[in-house]
């Protein structure tokens, strides 16, 4: 780890895309165990709103994902991008980064206020957006292939929201570029776990 380097945040959403991190940032593969992925976090945007994922702890479980070692004076850039969320400290990993190094400052953003919603009933006025869903899943193939795309979803929580099919016209104001052939896969990890279900068009 580079000395530059003095605080770091667990990623376990679009910031696993290496086309979505902050520039000059390092990204380390890990798992965090006492935590739960959900779809429970609902926010308004400037293009309606929209139900993103968030983290709960939870003791008998796990999140696989990447701690992004960033500087600290760039912490609160980051916040500024998650609307909703609380950035709060969890412990070092130094079983993920190697005892050869430092301690640093790590975080997790989970939600706040009223952004969860823990008994959310899954509603067309508050979806997901395929173009974030796939922004997710697109850093999951890359960070592990199919296999790590295949465990995101049946790791993560509330898999009732409906999902607004935007990925021709994408509401998500930090939508990328996603080869052909990345969508092909998405497409057949999304149809082998029944997802294609939740999905419609407006």
């Amino acid at each position: 780890m580079s000395n530059e380097y003095d605080i770091a945040y667990f990623a376990y959403d679009v910031l696993v895309n290496p086309q979505l991190r902050p520039p000059d940032t390092q990204a380390v593969p890990g798992r965090l165990k006492g935590w739960v992925r959900e779809w429970r976090h609902c926010i308004d945007t400037p293009k309606g709103k929209t139900c993103t994922l968030t983290v709960v702890r939870h003791p008998f479980t796990w999140i696989d994902g990447v701690y992004v070692l960033d500087r600290a004076a760039r912490i609160i850039e980051v916040d500024h991008k998650e609307p909703g969320y609380q950035r709060i400290r969890i412990d070092f990993p130094r079983q993920v980064l190697g005892k050869t190094h430092p301690a640093v400052e790590t975080y997790i953003y989970t939600s706040t206020g009223n952004a969860y919603r823990p008994d959310y009933p899954g509603l067309k006025s508050c979806p997901i957006w395929r173009s974030y869903l796939d922004g997710v899943l697109a850093g999951y193939l890359d960070l592990g292939g199919r296999e790590a795309a295949d465990n995101f979803i049946t790791s993560t929580e509330g898999w009732n929201v409906p999902i607004l099919d935007d990925r021709d016209s994408p509401r998500y104001a930090l939508a990328v570029a996603i080869p052909e052939t990345t969508q092909h896969e998405i497409d057949q990890v999304i149809e082998q776990h029944g997802l294609v279900n939740l999905q419609f068009k407006e």
